[in-house]
């Protein structure tokens, strides 16, 4: 590919993840919040367990399948059936696809509502010993069901928007569901018994709304035809197809959840809580640039997948990876060194204290050290879809599995919370090298070098940053990040970090601050 045509697709890529990365960060600021309003309102405790638990199970669905193997999925085949269609055949291609996905989440939902205590009982068994904590789980999951429907479908009008690198509106879908929640712990859930029941409801309103706000540009996209079941479209069969491994590969990522939680509940009272909020906090980071990039990178590999010649799929898989690890190890660096004043600033207040400051953070920390690795499982899993290989993200994922399983029996007792962090960050690093040394093995040398190189001035970059942050501990007190005052300090503190990081950066000779400004100025002048 000429070095244009390159410059040109990286700079389609950077421009994409500029509009994701803005909306994606006011997502996850309003996710803040919303956790902010729950641990406010409700704290730590048997109502926050039992809530989060609930939520837990549809959400681990949502990522199995809306936001996992059907997106993953449908994009590929939607690429290929437009090159290979005329555009009324895609469209009733579409349409196919939405009718037959409907009824089968219709059919998990109802299942699911059913099968509601055996799924507590597997993600939480020791809530047994508290009745009520174990009945109130119960109910409240059997409301929220319904939500993998309609995030579901959510996740599939992003998928079409995606493939035509419209962004704007699927990436600013999940803020809704965050305001939702925020109104029902705010206004609703003060005033009823259970105020649980209040966040039930926030979440269907939430589900339902990340629909809404997608179905205008796809309108006039005029991308969607008339749902209809296409069990005899050989497309949809190519999906379904598709999607059976990858069903399988997000499932078994989906047991480290479900091992967190139950080595996480067996520690008592508020610690699945504790490990939720660490886990939003995680989550926050990775969803800014990181998971924007992820997203962005999808419908161009997939085209890119349709060429005999995998230089640019290669290069550009590369120039993400390089991208990730720019935004990933310094914030790795930057939780580690300030877990606690992060935590206290976000979380603390209310019925959230200082001892939940603290198991929060530890928690925090030990997660922290896996960023890169959680991001670039993220965009290297799609590449491997992308060339429609599903076996081996299955066999990845296996691999992770067993080191986190294994990790978390070796660790927790002895750690408690931090040692579950530590085994999900070990096992995110066994599954992204699994698929990059087996990429590597199918398609050949991935600019293996040039990702090395830089990941080493990056390290480089991050240590000088985190010896101002070490010195700013040794200064600041961690008593002094408190109220406003200390969220003021702590933004002056992580400015000045981000500060010595770039500049660093640029002394070491990394090329990521080059290129981005240089892909910023094509978009101006554009």
């Amino acid at each position: 590919m000429p070095a244009t045509d390159s410059d040109e697709v990286r700079g389609r890529l950077v421009r994409s993840a500029s509009t994701i990365t803005p909306l994606t960060l006011l997502s996850r600021v309003t996710g803040y919040l919303r956790e902010k309003v729950i641990a406010f309102t409700l704290g730590a405790g048997m109502r926050t367990d039992a809530f989060f638990v609930a939520f837990r199970i549809p959400n681990m669905l949502r990522e199995i399948i809306g936001e996992g193997a059907m997106s993953s999925a449908v994009i590929p085949v939607y690429a290929e059936v437009s090159h290979q269609r005329a555009e009324a055949e895609a469209r009733a291609f579409v349409g196919r696809v939405v009718g037959t996905f409907t009824l089968l989440l219709t059919g998990i939902t109802a299942l699911g509502i059913l099968a509601s205590p055996w799924l507590v009982r597997l993600l939480a068994a020791p809530f047994e010993a508290d009745p009520a904590k174990f009945a109130l789980t119960v109910l409240l999951n059997r409301w929220i069901f319904p939500y993998i429907l309609l995030v579901s479908l959510a996740a599939l009008c992003q998928a079409l928007l995606n493939a035509h690198h419209r962004f704007a509106a699927a990436a600013a879908a999940p803020i809704l569901l965050n305001l939702s929640l925020i109104l029902a712990a705010w206004l609703v859930a003060p005033r009823l018994a259970e105020p649980t029941y209040a966040l039930a409801g926030g979440v269907l309103v939430g589900g339902a709304l990340q629909i809404a706000v997608q179905i205008p540009q796809l309108r006039r996209l005029k991308a969607v035809g008339r749902p209809a079941l296409g069990w005899g479209d050989p497309a949809v069969r190519s999906v379904l197809l598709l999607m059976s491994p990858r069903l399988l590969a997000y499932g078994i990522n989906s047991v480290n959840t479900v091992v967190a939680t139950r080595f996480a509940s067996s520690l008592g009272d508020s610690s699945v809580s504790h490990l939720y909020y660490a886990n939003r906090l995680k989550e926050l980071v990775l969803g800014g640039f990181a998971v924007s990039v992820a997203t962005a990178i999808l419908p161009t590999l997939s085209k890119q997948a349709l060429a005999a010649d995998r230089g640019p799929f290669k290069d550009h898989l590369a120039f993400a990876l390089r991208l990730i690890a720019f935004v990933t190890v310094p914030a790795s660096v930057g939780l580690v060194a300030l877990q606690v004043p992060i935590v206290r600033v976000l979380f603390e207040g209310g019925r959230f204290g200082a001892a939940d400051t603290r198991a929060t953070a530890g928690a925090l920390a030990t997660l922290s050290l896996g960023l890169f690795f959680f991001a670039s499982v993220r965009v290297v899993v799609p590449a491997f879809y992308a060339l429609k290989s599903t076996a081996l993200p299955v066999a990845a994922a296996l691999a992770d599995a067993a080191v986190f399983v294994t990790l978390c029996a070796l660790l927790t007792k002895p750690l408690g919370l931090p040692g579950i962090g530590a085994a999900s960050s070990a096992a995110a690093a066994v599954n992204v090298s699994v698929l990059v040394l087996v990429l590597r093995r199918r398609e050949g040398r991935l600019r293996g070098r040039a990702l090395a190189s830089s990941l080493a001035r990056i390290v480089g970059a991050s240590a000088a940053m985190g010896a101002l942050l070490w010195a700013a501990g040794r200064v600041v007190p961690e008593a002094a990040y408190r109220g406003w005052r200390g969220a003021g300090l702590l933004f002056g503190v992580i400015g000045a970090a981000t500060a010595v990081y770039w500049v660093a950066a640029h002394l070491l000779g990394s090329p990521e601050p080059g290129e981005l400004k240089r892909l910023a100025a094509r978009r101006r002048a554009a």
